[in-house]
């Protein structure tokens, strides 16, 4: 009976401590920044959004291009 508690114990050690912290991590090592366009691209074309819907704002469409625009820019990876 003790080795079963024992094994027990060193599961629910390994399922709810280190398990979790590996995740985190991994997750936390991984990154989109630092990727630079490929050579001898100078701008980038973004298209206006397309509102499919038809509700909500009418001016929706160019404001979520002008947010995603600003973002990019800001961001300032390229």
């Amino acid at each position: 009976m003790g080795k079963s508690l024992l094994i027990n114990k060193s599961k629910f050690f390994l399922l709810y401590s280190v398990i979790p912290l590996v995740c985190l991590f991994l997750s936390c090592s991984y990154s989109f920044k630092g990727a630079n366009p490929p050579e001898g691209i100078k701008t980038i074309f973004i298209p206006t959004f397309t509102d499919n819907s038809g509700f909500g704002l009418p001016t929706l469409s160019e404001d979520m291009t002008l947010l995603l625009k600003n973002k990019i820019i800001k961001d300032n990876t390229l």
